[in-house]
């Protein structure tokens, strides 16, 4: 019974998978044609902003200030 359970799970978690990366790359799709018009240094300074931004996240959630 439990290995018929557990091929039940190993099938959902199959489907979730197969969902999450369809909607993953959706989104992706969707942000490559957005930024496909936008100039290398606007690039740029989004990524150092995106980047600077879960640096500071990552350090405040380990000193415990969040």
């Amino acid at each position: 019974m439990e290995h018929k359970e557990k091929g039940t799970k190993n099938k959902a978690l199959a489907a979730l998978e197969f969902q999450l990366l369809q909607v993953q790359k959706k989104v992706a799709d969707w942000l490559n044609n957005k930024c496909r018009n936008l100039p290398a240094s606007a690039l740029m300074v989004i990524l150092i902003i995106f980047c600077s931004s879960c640096a500071s996240l990552l350090v405040m959630l380990i000193m415990g200030k969040i």
